[in-house]
């Protein structure tokens, strides 16, 4: 049997996800096969770019939401801003 996927990204957050998946689908005699990668974990150099790919998976989830952080930090901060210029305009105080 084999399990496939387009990317490796949609199958597991983190490379513990998506190493104890590969385990739990080896130790089932299912092989494991990323599409978008080429890659499948059938052999030990697959496995180990399957691993390495996790976790630049990983480091770019982390990377996206330091940027979605970092925008919504910049809103609030344009908000409070543009608060406190609208009551200056105003004349509160």
């Amino acid at each position: 049997m084999c399990s496939s996927c387009l990317r490796l990204d949609r199958r597991g957050r983190n490379v513990r996800h998506l190493v104890t998946l590969f385990e739990e689908l080896q130790a089932l005699g299912i092989a494991f096969v990323s599409l978008g990668e080429g890659v499948d974990a059938t052999t030990p150099a697959d496995k180990l770019q399957l691993h390495i790919l996790a976790a630049l998976t990983e480091f770019e989830r982390g990377r996206i939401r330091e940027r979605v952080l970092s925008v919504k930090g910049a809103e609030i901060r344009f908000r409070v801003l543009a608060t406190r210029v609208a009551g200056a305009i105003r004349g509160d105080a």
